[in-house]
């Protein structure tokens, strides 16, 4: 992740500098400086910002904590405190609005830009599973005695081909729709749904046990194509395998 833009807010001037100059050092281009939560909000308003700085007792009457829950309902912007504060009470509110990292002062030049480092990964992972799941979490449309049915793809625990049509099996209830199980399986996110056998797709997610010839989803038997033991092992895991 390229960080060009780093928001600094820190109250004491030549703390600020300081940090300033320390983040340049480490490659992180300091855009806008400030001692109080109104001009960050105002600067983040108009602004693209890759990275968040911040000490919690700040001026004005909006602490660093408020200040970054405030950010978060606006932007999502990878947030690191750095503040001499350890207290309890402190800690609880700093866990509340989740940031990406948290140094106590005084700290080195090596200590800050581990943290800063950890933090810019620990958000690209955040932000990546939130992509992975909204790409994952597909509604499909079911027509059913005169009615379309929402279904979330998450509730669909498995697919079977009857012959131009295919029943699909879910958490609450059964379907048949006039679609081939090779269309159903087009709409379905391929991240969950495994096509293990040439009449059946199911949802990686709902597999109790599997063997080299069939897998179980709650009570029903479900036969693996020839071949695909192996495959199925490394896309659910082999610890699947351990509960037979």
């Amino acid at each position: 992740m390229v960080v060009n833009n780093v928001v600094l807010v820190e109250d004491e001037t030549e703390l600020a500098l300081n940090l300033r100059e320390l983040l340049g050092s480490l490659g992180f281009y300091v855009s806008a400086v400030f001692d109080n939560a109104l001009g960050a909000l105002e600067f983040i308003k108009l602004n693209k910002v890759d990275l968040l700085v911040l000490d919690i007792m700040i001026n004005g009457d909006m602490d660093g904590i408020t200040l970054a829950s405030e950010i978060k309902k606006k932007a999502d912007i990878p947030t690191v405190f750095i503040t001499a504060y350890s207290e309890n009470d402190i800690i609880k509110r700093v866990i509340d609005v989740s940031p990406d990292g948290y140094l106590l002062k005084p700290f080195s030049k090596e200590s800050l830009k581990t943290t800063l480092l950890l933090a810019l990964s620990n958000y690209q992972k955040r932000t990546n599973t939130e992509v992975a799941i909204r790409k994952d979490d597909v509604t499909i449309q079911i027509r059913d005695k005169g009615f379309i049915s929402l279904i979330p793809a998450s509730e669909i625990l498995y697919a079977q081909a009857d012959g131009l049509y295919t029943r699909i099996y879910t958490v609450k209830k059964a379907f048949i729709i006039r679609d081939i199980l090779k269309d159903v399986e087009a709409r379905l996110p391929a991240s969950i749904f495994l096509r293990v056998h040439k009449s059946y797709l199911v949802n990686k997610h709902a597999i109790d046990m599997f063997n080299g010839k069939i897998l179980h989803i709650k009570d029903i038997t479900i036969p693996i194509r020839r071949g695909y033991y192996k495959i199925l092992k490394n896309l659910v895991g082999v610890q699947a395998e351990e509960k037979i």
